[in-house]
């Protein structure tokens, strides 16, 4: 019998002539694949080798092929005690790391707006990291993000060690890009870059101490090329976030953040995110003033001159108040109004309230500003208590009444606040639904978990928030 010549494969991919030729829809080859985030908090992320036998064999079916095997057969090939047949355990493609980690930091930190949503955060950077250039800074802070979240997820040192990798690289590349910048502008990609170094910061536990140089850093490039935060507030999501942030970093440092300065006149009131973002900029203004006045007074300053600077600001802040209240009447939409309802939980009491919202991120975001009020009347309350031991006249005295009635406000509303706050707690950490009902699985996201961090600091650290309204 003759020998045939081996046939050498062209691999070449398989067309769709089949499919042409009898008009039927084709589905194509070139398929993307799913990421499916399959590890468990805490297990291995080591790859396999290719050789090994655990890497044919996807990691749910390894207890039942190892049942399975026969010695004799060779690796990859299982045949059932009971049918006696052999069949050949497919290899299972992974994604990378790179694509991995992109896939679950942008599933988990990333809302996109919506009728219900306020805003949005994030939803920006998987266009922006997609159409930048390989010498971006944005690409290496992205990544360096990305792999320190997975790592934290995983519990993974293989992952972490990547992510303080590119934590350098993000350094150098964001200071490079910052000495040939534009002196008239700052790129979207360098705030980016600079607000993602944050997140790390923030997820590295490096404390608010860094987090406010970093901050009064950003504060001061906008100082320096004329840019006001507020100015784009409403339109992007970038600036938005840059605009919280540095809020609470305004709390904790002297510097003056002149960038978050910026005249009524300059701002179209008539729209809710903006209306609420004037709100915050100026209940930050008091905070500043009020803490200038009561813990950083000046030696040279009598108390007679303390006592007028005090109720200038007490009057201030109760104009600030009103309209506080109005916006939270009437200026903002339904849709992104707490609703009221009851908590359906077994664990919670019989008709216990429960605040919920259109969606966790609207949640967040109004926890943020409950945290804002919260400082604001905590602050409001010392100025009066101060006012009310330095009062000369008396206790029925103009500046007196003015202290006791500044004071007994900030007490009311701060209780109000902290109850709504804790009410809110369950549907923010998805144990609920909207209408109160518990979920079978807790619906966590690593963006609202990272956003409500300093809200509830802010209501603990608060002398009228109840020791019993805490355990709730």
């Amino acid at each position: 019998m003759p020998r045939r010549l081996p046939v050498k494969s062209i691999r070449m991919v398989p067309t769709k002539t089949l499919c042409e030729l009898y008009k039927a829809p084709c589905p194509g080859y070139d398929r993307p694949l799913a990421f499916r985030f399959h590890g468990e908090p805490g297990h291995s992320l080591a790859r396999e080798k290719p050789g090994h036998s655990s890497s044919r064999v996807p990691v749910s079916n390894q207890v039942l092929y190892n049942q399975h095997r026969v010695e004799g057969l060779p690796d990859g090939k299982a045949r059932s005690r009971y049918s006696g047949v052999t069949t050949i355990v497919p290899h299972q493609p992974q994604p990378s790391f790179e694509d991995e980690s992109l896939a679950f930091f942008l599933h988990e930190y990333c809302v996109y707006p919506s009728p219900g949503i306020i805003r949005g955060h994030l939803d920006f950077l998987e266009d922006m990291y997609r159409g930048s250039d390989r010498a971006s800074c944005i690409r290496p802070a992205t990544l360096a993000t990305a792999y320190l979240s997975l790592s934290r997820h995983y519990k993974s040192s293989t992952l972490y060690v990547t992510a303080r990798k590119y934590y350098g690289a993000a350094l150098r590349s964001i200071r490079k890009d910052l000495s040939v910048s534009n002196k008239n502008t700052i790129k979207d990609e360098t705030l980016a870059s600079l607000m993602l170094l944050g997140i790390i910061e923030d997820i590295e536990c490096q404390g608010q101490d860094m987090k406010a140089v970093h901050m009064s850093g950003i504060a001061k490039l906008f100082e320096i090329v004329g840019q006001k935060v507020l100015d784009n507030v409403s339109s992007s999501t970038l600036y938005s976030w840059i605009f919280v942030q540095m809020q609470v970093a305004s709390l904790t440092t002297t510097s003056p953040m002149e960038c978050l300065v910026i005249s009524d006149k300059d701002l179209d009131i008539s729209n809710p995110s903006l209306r609420l973002a004037l709100v915050v900029t100026r209940i930050g203004q008091f905070y500043r003033e009020a803490r200038r006045i009561t813990t950083y007074i000046d030696p040279t300053v009598t108390p007679a001159e303390q006592r007028v600077m005090l109720v200038t600001v007490i009057q201030q802040a109760l104009a600030l108040g009103k309209e506080v209240a109005l916006i939270s009447t009437q200026a903002m939409p339904s849709k992104l109004q707490p609703q009221q309802t009851t908590d359906k939980r077994p664990v919670a009491s019989k008709n216990q309230p429960l605040i919920s919202f259109n969606s966790q991120w609207t949640a967040a975001t109004w926890t943020f500003f409950m945290s804002c009020l919260t400082v604001f009347f905590n602050r409001l309350h010392l100025c009066s208590m101060t006012l009310l031991a330095l009062s000369s006249e008396g206790p029925d005295g103009p500046d007196a009444q003015l202290a006791r009635a500044a004071a007994a406000i900030a007490e009311e509303r701060l209780k109000v606040v902290a109850h709504m706050v804790c009410h809110t707690l369950p549907y923010l950490f998805g144990e609920v639904d909207e209408k109160g009902m518990p979920l079978p699985v807790p619906q966590r996201r690593s963006v609202i978990m990272y956003h409500i961090v300093w809200p509830l600091s802010v209501l603990i650290a608060s002398p009228f928030t109840s020791p019993q309204l805490l355990e709730m």
